[in-house]
């Protein structure tokens, strides 16, 4: 019965009218990024995405709308898709970059690459490239497409809906993959437009093939069943959206269903605690050996950010946050020159053989300015975009939702007049989140995130603390006139908590953030040079550890509560990611265990040499442990927010034999 509801609702047979009530994204035009965002973006685009069209392949080519990637095929010379992906993710990244830094320098290399793709279409408007039928011929473009929506969001220019529209009309490929996930921009031009053809040919794909002998239905299904998926990560989070849009066409809650099963699945077998699933280019397991791509962070945000506009439920913003704090930020460095392709929770060296995933490159968790293949180079430009996109929705009837946090003002446009609001905070550093009105005065419905991971907390408006209770995971709303001047203080309360992960291991959270223990290391600036595919070098680090990183966690299980928090307030303004002290530090009880060390493997190079070279080692076995603590004495280490490390060990193993003594965690020389 379940199957047969699935393809009913996949072949467009309901009884229910088109579904009105997503939430709507606002122009970036009208979203001002301040603090830490802010200070991050400048950083992004001075040391990252501004020059990145000068010092690397693909980008200094560029391909859509100048000079075409080809490759050699048999003897023939064909359209690549692979460049054209890694480029789209960075058109779409600094264009969205752009508007939020008011940037023009951003903005005009995007909109060159639109406007010259745009005046290149085929004489029946199919929008170049043309590549290859069946190896992913138009992946490329549903990517490098959400720029061409940014711009009409912002431009409202009518050229870029006639010259979508042409091409989706008289396009004859047989859409296979990813391709489907053209199915994106159908919904956004019926979004725009009320145009039926754009819904009817996005449900229509339906029955495509999406793998060899299975269909996109098909596959949607499986995602959602309990069996365990077994796919390229992100083709999973790409393709995991399109329910969303079926929810969208048909308001069926059927398909949304589907994406939150298909995600508690992940939380089971894929999901890793910084906050993102595993991707060692397919899913994997959930261990401390477990990595994933930066492309995985970046599309597991861009996902959840259209299961939040649809379900409106803060499970979704806290998804979003939890990726960014911790994977998304702990995937660079802090002055955003350089990242890495694979991020682990636990990493002491980071060199350009260190990565243990042994089929790929081995340099994939070094920290570079661009990894081979480019793919999480260019859609890293888009992570911070994304998040400071999702603060802020529009609702029915003129409503205004509050969905994620961060330092920064937005626009809410009510009968043509302006209400603007500032939100003054260090999110996620502190318990204090200040909405102030700048400008305007009108009645609307406010609504107000409350983060799951929150205890106790409280809302004021103008000195007065509201007496109806706000709830953890929950949207509160104030509905009420707002004017000038009027103040609203939030106080969401953390807690630090223990959790079990992968049965072995104990991580530490306080709130949205993952701990992690900051391991020093000797750190080497490189040249890298990739003679084929450039003539100059880029910027790369290795890193390896020069500080102890081996300690066992003295607790006994996620129920203890041996901890000691050390946080201290900032001015706002600051930027709690780059300072030179952390304002948050938690000290733990913990034993020094020599015996948990490197791993070692051997790599072939260039040449035939061979060289041993070290890599982060898995946990040591559990049971070794009952008589490795013998004769250790306790000791307190500091952890950290993880997204401000670069080396780190963030899942410990952990044994208690006896109590520890108060006066460990007292001590003023943890370490």
């Amino acid at each position: 019965m379940r199957k047969l509801l699935f393809i009913l609702i996949l072949s467009g047979i309901s009884l229910i009218t088109d579904a009105q009530n997503m939430l709507s994204g606002i122009n970036l035009n009208r979203i001002t990024p301040d603090g830490w965002l802010l200070d991050m973006m400048h950083l992004q685009e001075s040391h990252f995405s501004g020059k990145m069209d000068n010092y690397g392949f693909p980008f200094t080519q560029g391909g859509w709308g100048s000079k075409p990637f080809l490759r050699n095929k048999n003897g023939k010379m064909e359209g690549f898709w692979v460049p054209y992906e890694q480029t789209a993710y960075f058109y779409d990244g600094i264009l969205r970059l752009g508007l939020l830094l008011r940037s023009d320098s951003l903005i005009n290399k995007s909109r060159k690459a639109i406007y010259n793709t745009m005046a290149k279409v085929s004489p029946e408007g199919i929008i170049e490239p043309t590549l290859a039928s069946g190896d992913m011929c138009r992946w490329p473009h549903s990517v490098f497409f959400r720029a061409w929506m940014a711009e009409y969001e912002t431009t409202k220019n009518a050229e870029i809906l006639s010259s979508l529209k042409r091409h989706y009309e008289n396009d004859t490929i047989q859409y296979f993959g990813r391709d489907l996930c053209n199915i994106e921009t159908l919904a956004w031009l019926y979004r725009v437009t009320s145009d039926k053809y754009f819904k009817d040919k996005a449900l229509s794909l339906a029955n495509n093939e999406f793998s060899p002998n299975q269909s996109l239905k098909a596959a949607l299904e499986q995602f959602a069943s309990a069996d365990r998926t077994e796919i390229h990560t992100v083709t999973f989070l790409e393709t995991l959206k399109i329910p969303v849009f079926f929810y969208e066409f048909t308001g069926d809650e059927n398909y949304l269903k589907m994406v939150d099963n298909a995600l508690k699945k992940i939380d089971f077998y894929n999901m890793l605690p910084d906050g993102v699933p595993s991707g060692e280019e397919g899913l994997s397991g959930n261990t401390s050996r477990n990595v994933h791509e930066m492309c995985d962070v970046v599309d597991y945000m861009w996902t959840c950010n259209y299961m939040l506009r649809a379900t409106k439920k803060p499970q979704y913003a806290d998804r979003i946050e939890a990726a960014l704090f911790n994977a998304g930020m702990g995937g660079i460095t802090k002055s955003f020159d350089a990242h890495q392709y694979y991020t682990a929770c636990n990493q002491v060296v980071c060199s350009n053989h260190s990565s243990h995933i042994s089929t790929y490159d081995n340099s994939r968790m070094a920290y570079r300015q661009i990894h081979r293949p480019p793919c999480c180079t260019g859609n890293l430009n888009r992570m911070l975009p994304i998040y400071t996109g999702s603060q802020w929705f529009e609702g029915p009837e003129c409503s205004l939702y509050k969905m994620l946090y961060g330092p920064g003002a937005v626009e809410h446009i009510i009968d043509g007049k302006i209400v603007k609001i500032r939100e003054k905070s260090n999110y996620p550093f502190g318990n204090k989140v200040t909405l102030s009105v700048e400008q305007g005065n009108a009645k609307f419905q406010l609504y107000l995130r409350i983060p799951s991971w929150c205890t106790n907390p409280k809302i004021s408006i103008n000195g007065k603390q509201i007496k109806q209770q706000a709830h953890p995971g929950t949207l509160f709303c104030l509905d009420r006139q707002f004017k000038r001047g009027d103040i609203i203080e939030l106080d969401f309360p953390k807690t630090a908590q223990y959790e079990r992960w992968d049965t072995d291991a104990m991580v530490l959270r306080y709130g949205p953030l993952l701990m992690a223990l900051p391991v020093d290391g000797q750190v080497n600036q490189i040249d890298v040079l990739t003679p084929k595919l450039q003539k100059e070098s880029y910027k790369g680090y290795t890193m390896e550890a020069s500080s102890r990183w081996n300690f066992i966690l003295g607790i006994a299980n996620e129920a203890d509560t041996n901890f000691v928090i050390d946080e201290k307030a900032l001015p706002l303004g600051s930027n709690p990611w780059t300072t030179k002290e952390s304002p948050l530090k938690i000290r733990v009880p913990a034993f020094y265990y020599k015996n948990w060390t490197y791993d070692y493997r051997i790599i072939e190079c260039e040449g035939g040499e061979k060289i041993i070279v070290p890599v982060t080692p898995a946990l040591p076995e559990r049971g070794s442990m009952i008589y490795a603590l013998n004769g250790l004495q306790a000791e307190a280490i500091e952890l950290i927010p993880y997204g401000r490390t670069t080396l780190r060990i963030s899942m410990f193993p952990f044994w208690k034999q006896n109590d520890i003594p108060s006066e460990v965690l007292a001590t003023d020389n943890p370490q």
